[in-house]
């Protein structure tokens, strides 16, 4: 049987999956739109993230956000290295680079924040 409901799903390559819970009255009028528009809920919120994405970049770009990240990974660091059986920088550095590729964080990203780091 044919689908009754013919939507189109623009798929991008790249992409990262961003799985996110909708209140239920969002995601109720999200479906009832797809369907009544013939188009992907995917389409409809990517094209949101979209729009959003380039309004933030305007006021906050990629080192505004990485930066307080490593000031939360050197305190960490500082209180750490007091204590008796801490690690050495290069293992403590390992496991942020191992929590960092949990989150999702880009290679690239990673990368960076490893470098502004300092023993």
């Amino acid at each position: 049987m044919n689908r009754i409901f013919k939507r189109k799903n623009k798929q991008t390559s790249g992409g990262k999956f961003a799985g996110v819970t909708l209140p239920k009255q969002i995601a109720s009028y999200l479906w009832l739109y797809s369907l009544t528009k013939g188009v992907s809920k995917s389409t409809i919120i990517r094209g949101q993230m979209q729009q959003w994405y380039s309004q933030e970049r305007k006021t906050c770009d990629e080192a505004a956000l990485i930066k307080p990240i490593v000031d939360t990974i050197q305190r960490e660091w500082e209180q750490l290295r007091k204590q008796y059986d801490a690690p050495s920088f290069d293992g403590f550095k390992q496991q942020v680079k191992n929590e960092l590729k949990k989150t999702g964080i880009d290679a690239d990203h990673i990368y960076t924040i490893l470098t502004m780091l300092g023993p």
